[in-house]
């Protein structure tokens, strides 16, 4: 039964996957998180769950959010820590704008409502520019690739802030690159301080932004094999814009440049010290172990954070075939891969880096120890 009066106040706040940054434009995908604040004065109308996939040829509308309080401001302020999760700062800006708090709004509200979000827009995202932090998940396992930067050292240098909002908690630049902030060239392994609406353009386009995106099992890393982690589980492309940190911790404040002694080098030959196995003795012969460690590999040019394919000769092998494992002497029982190791999926080896399988039936002949995951 309904009352016999009203009582109080109501306030219902609509959730759309859209980007008020850009117009309302939609915004469909998978959601990475839900997880609503409810209470006894709260009622939450949804269907959606974490999961869920977004048409970008279906209504938008996620979820009515509504909050009753005895006061106008209870119910605001009831409302505001409903709206305590992720993308919906444009909401939780409506219920702080002055004009909405005394009641002075209107049905053109919108039209002359001011929203700046602390974002990322994305122009253009390159080849293979994603989401990553340190360490990733490294003893995730099922199936779970470790992910992570690829470069375990110079990826912990925070040393990336800007002056507003607009900056994320980390940016990190490992191999060389040209920066340039609005067309000005900008030195690495410096502190850089932005302002809103300035340009950063990073050549070449493989990098990775850090703190941002959605932790999925205790990491916002990448891993676009399985579509986990980051933005949407996948490389970044133009038109995205990543929400980030409305505010720098006081670390990040002050200039800093990487002293010369410890920014790295980047010769075109790189000499790596690794350690033999974990299958090397009974599946290579001493011949083919003597090739491995004397051979000058080429990189192919379509390596990737999934695996570095090398060019150059190929084993003999020691066996006729793989035994229980398969038809092909390369072929083991599963077993849980090393990051870091030399893996032989064919006569072709490839370096299996951050995101790699976690396992798999394959010959590892040699691992390059950690300390030089960094090159």
């Amino acid at each position: 039964m309904q009352p016999v009066e009203p009582s109080g106040f109501a306030i219902e706040a609509r959730v759309y996957a859209e980007n008020p940054a850009r117009d309302y434009a939609p915004s469909p995908g998978t959601l990475q998180l839900v997880d609503w604040k409810e209470s006894a004065s709260s009622r939450i109308d949804t269907s959606v769950r974490t999961g869920t996939v977004v048409s970008a040829s279906y209504d938008r509308l996620l979820a009515k959010v509504m909050y009753h309080s005895p006061s106008r401001h209870g119910a605001i302020r009831g409302m505001h820590d409903s709206l305590t999760i992720k993308n919906v700062d444009f909401l939780t800006a409506v219920l702080e704008d002055e004009s909405f708090v005394e009641g002075n709004t209107m049905t053109k509200f919108l039209a002359h409502f001011s929203y700046s979000p602390s974002a990322i827009d994305v122009v253009s995202a390159g080849a293979y520019t994603t989401v990553r932090d340190y360490p990733g998940r490294p003893s995730m396992g099922r199936c779970f690739p470790h992910a992570g930067p690829m470069d375990l050292w110079h990826s912990r240098l925070r040393i990336y802030s800007s002056t507003t909002s607009m900056a994320p908690r980390g940016r990190s630049l490992s191999a060389p690159m040209e920066i340039k902030i609005d067309g000005t060239p900008s030195s690495m392994w410096t502190r850089l301080h932005m302002k809103a609406g300035q340009k950063l353009k990073l050549l070449p386009s493989y990098s990775w932004w850090s703190s941002l995106g959605s932790e999925r099992f205790g990491s916002k890393a990448t891993s676009p094999g399985i579509s986990v982690g980051g933005y949407q589980g996948r490389a970044l492309v133009g038109g995205e814009v990543l929400g980030t940190t409305k505010s720098i911790p006081n670390s990040l404040s002050s200039a800093i440049s990487l002293p010369e002694r410890l920014i790295p080098e980047y010769p075109d030959h790189w000499d790596l010290m690794t350690m033999i196995g974990p299958y090397a003795d009974g599946y290579l012969l001493e011949e083919d172990v003597k090739m491995m460690y004397d051979t000058k590999w080429q990189v192919f040019h379509n390596a990737a954070p999934g695996g570095v394919r090398l060019i150059g000769p190929k084993p003999k092998w020691a066996r006729a075939d793989g035994d229980e494992g398969g038809s092909h002497p390369f072929n083991v029982p599963e077993y849980g891969y090393p990051v870091g190791t030399l893996n032989w999926t064919g006569d072709d080896p490839c370096i299996f880096p951050v995101n790699c399988p976690d396992f798999g039936g394959f010959v590892s002949s040699t691992t390059i120890i950690k300390a030089d995951h960094g090159r």
